[in-house]
């Protein structure tokens, strides 16, 4: 991967053919019909929508939620499980792809709170990025939250990803308050760099477990 600005970028690819994220604590797919019902027992917990609006509230509304997403060719909805067990535990998405610009964004990510501050959660940004600049040839990965979510930001910075600045009044909540967004970004030149530090952390995390 070049750091230099003008050298021309490969290609980006995009749509993902046969996507299928293995990793040692979790496992990441694109949504398939049926998958919707053990997405609202994992994240049947009120603090898993705290900052992720239009929650689904049945099988139905999930599919049509990933339906609207693949018609609109704007989002790629994923699910995430453990490896072991294959028991559901999150959702996240590649959407907004840019690849005559060689972008996408990553986001739409909530997991069950037994996940959480465990290597589960880092290992997902860990095989998401990857793939996007191993195998996508992104060269950049926007991520955006909402600016009441200190953990996400904490997590962000403590990982590498740069911060770029502030969206305000960006977004409305689901509770119909408008939200500041604030946007990281990781650069393939930074990919190494950002990939060691989600390699000792999760290393870390499983170790304390």
């Amino acid at each position: 991967m070049s750091a230099d600005p003008l050298m021309p970028w490969p290609q980006s690819i995009w749509p993902p053919v046969d996507l299928n994220l293995q990793g040692e604590f979790v496992t990441i797919q694109p949504y398939s019909t049926g998958d919707g019902a053990e997405l609202l027992e994992a994240l049947d917990n009120d603090e898993c929508w705290t900052h992720i609006p239009n929650r689904p509230s049945t099988e139905d509304e999930w599919d049509e939620e990933v339906h609207n997403a693949h018609i609109s060719g704007r989002r790629l909805p994923l699910v995430i499980r453990r490896s072991s067990g294959r028991s559901v535990i999150g959702t996240s998405s590649y959407y907004e792809p840019d690849p005559s610009h060689a972008g996408v964004c990553v986001g739409y990510t909530t997991f069950s709170p037994e996940v959480w501050a465990t290597s589960c959660t880092l290992e997902t940004k860990l095989l998401m990025l990857g793939y996007a600049f191993e195998q996508l040839d992104m060269a950049r990965v926007q991520l955006k939250t909402d600016n009441l979510n200190l953990r996400s930001q904490a997590a962000m910075r403590k990982w590498g990803a740069a911060y770029e600045g502030t969206l305000r009044m960006h977004k409305r909540r689901s509770n119909g308050t408008l939200r500041d967004s604030v946007v990281f970004s990781v650069i393939a030149p930074e990919w190494p760099e950002v990939k060691a530090n989600l390699e000792v952390l999760i290393s870390a995390r499983a170790a304390s477990s």
